[in-house]
């Protein structure tokens, strides 16, 4: 099964220079093809069936989750919270529409148009 590849990746391949591949192209060494002024050289000709043997775990991996205990869960919920008094429910909405009011008064629409005022058009390629 051949590999071919452009001289510099067969240098990284090989762990030498490229100078020694550009040596190995000229003596006939390494085959090599020309194509479109390209050269590509084989970095793997005698190997017919390549099959790398799969990376056996050093150690066997963790489970993806566990279990939590009753005790684990009961510190990690959150405590419920009692339905808030009229008065607290009174000072929510009001700071709820004093935040409404300062959102009315930002238009995205007329920042949207100061923006693109300042825009000029692209130029014109000579």
């Amino acid at each position: 099964m051949s590999c071919w590849v452009v001289p510099v990746v067969a240098a990284e391949f090989f762990k030498v220079s490229l100078e020694q591949i550009q040596v190995m192209v000229a003596e006939g060494k390494l085959p090599s093809v020309e194509q479109n002024g390209f050269t590509f050289v084989d970095v793997l000709p005698e190997v017919e069936n390549l099959t790398l043997p799969l990376p056996k775990p050093s150690i066997t991996p963790p489970p993806t989750y566990v279990a939590l205990t009753g005790e684990e869960l009961q510190a990690l919920t959150l405590p419920h919270h009692e339905h808030p008094s009229d008065d607290e429910h009174a000072s929510l909405m009001a700071s709820e529409s004093a935040i409404d009011e300062h959102d009315e008064s930002f238009s995205w629409h007329a920042a949207r148009l100061t923006a693109s005022a300042g825009r000029g058009a692209p130029r014109q390629a000579a």
